[in-house]
């Protein structure tokens, strides 16, 4: 959910609402229905109906940013063709199929909390058939980049050194996290490698995993990997949140290296991301490789990072650590500790979600959503393989 802000801020965003623009121009036909999933104040459903549409269903969680969007159809004249729903549009049944459904719900990143799940279930059940899904598809591009010293933390070394302070706590949830950035085309110490492509119209899962590799062209130090995606609502409409290219709300996402690496030419760089719908939020994995150019069995640099590492358990379980508490499971610890018990060896990831979804019926609707907190386990409990090698 986002803030009326942000919803302001998406909204004057010309790079992105340009081609918006022109991709619902031509998806929109006069008499069409339209879904727009997380309307927020309503702009989208506006230019539908501008543009022709008989009837739009206007799906938002925040009560907030409906009761603007209601004001704001009132004051269009167009209160009679826009219905307003407020909720999820996996709950939402509506009267009829949509013709175009917009379901705009991207972060920083596309892989953003229920934009997938919320894309799949609405093509499957709210689309009508040889209707138009927008976006259409999105390109994840990912890059090795380097720091401004400016940014790297010379003021931090400075106090550290003056103050005999160590950071090393702090710095090690630092580096397993990761956040909005904007990066001159300078920075990139490779070309760009498309990393995954998400087809709206075909994507049947939330998680997402990938690889890229480099041969190094030019010296240079390495702070960290940097992901954003070019997005195309519909064929033929296209922007990028490229370094480098006009801003956008979006930026890139920067993911931080354990440590700075040396980069020379002819090294050979490889990294591993992986993104897993973990309940509402997204677990990623990123894992890099730096091998020598003169022999590549020398490894110059290994890194295995994840959000989960730099997430910091605090609040209501302060009391369940005191001397005098007495523990018992609830129904988290029950499935937890069930599913670590399945973890035995003898059956695949898979495997342990149907059986998860048999004992916890009522928990999990289905095999899926039994498979993401199997996965989330598996990453944080079990020995992963080492693809690359020493």
């Amino acid at each position: 959910m986002y803030s009326l802000g942000g919803y302001h801020r998406m909204m004057a965003d010309e790079v992105r609402m340009r081609v918006y623009v022109d991709a619902l121009r031509a998806a929109v036909r006069p008499g069409s229905v339209v879904l727009d999933i997380g309307t927020g104040t309503g702009v989208f459903a506006l230019l539908a109906c501008r543009l022709g549409a008989r009837r739009v269903f206007a799906v938002e969680p925040s009560q907030a940013a409906i009761a603007v969007a209601r004001d704001m159809a009132a004051a269009n004249g167009v209160s009679d063709r826009i219905e307003f729903i407020t909720g999820m549009s996996t709950d939402v049944t509506l009267p009829e199929k949509a013709d175009v459904v917009i379901a705009y719900l991207h972060g920083v990143l596309p892989l953003f909390r229920q934009l997938i799940p919320s894309v799949i279930d609405a093509r499957n059940r709210l689309l009508a058939p040889g209707g138009v899904i927008m976006p259409g598809r999105d390109l994840l591009q990912v890059a090795v980049v380097t720091e401004p010293e400016t940014v790297h933390g010379d003021f931090a070394r400075q106090l550290q050194d003056e103050f005999d302070l160590s950071f090393d706590t702090a710095e090690r949830y630092a580096r397993n996290t990761w956040w909005k950035t904007y990066l001159d085309e300078q920075q990139l110490l490779v070309t760009p490698h498309c990393w995954t492509v998400l087809d709206y119209a075909t994507v049947d899962g939330p998680d997402v995993s990938g690889e890229a590799e480099w041969t190094v062209d030019r010296p240079g130090v390495a702070h960290g990997i940097a992901v954003w995606f070019d997005g195309e609502p519909r064929e033929g409409h296209r922007f990028s949140n490229a370094p480098g290219q006009p801003r956008t709300i979006h930026g890139q996402g920067y993911f931080p290296l354990e440590r700075p690496v040396r980069l020379d030419p002819g090294d050979q760089v490889t990294v591993s991301l992986a993104a897993r719908l973990v309940r509402e939020e997204y677990v990623w994995v990123w894992s890099t490789v730096v091998r020598e150019a003169a022999d590549p069995a020398r490894v110059k640099a290994r890194f295995r990072q994840s959000t989960f590492l730099g997430t910091v358990f605090v609040g209501g379980a302060i009391d369940a650590v005191r001397d005098a508490h007495i523990p018992t499971l609830n129904e988290d610890g029950a499935v937890e500790r069930t599913l670590l018990d399945l973890m035995d060896g003898t059956r695949n990831l898979e495997q342990l979600a149907a059986e998860l979804r048999a004992r916890f019926p009522d928990r999990f609707r289905s095999t899926r959503e039994a498979r993401r907190l199997v996965d989330e386990a598996s990453m944080r409990f079990t020995q992963q393989p080492d693809e690359h090698g020493p």
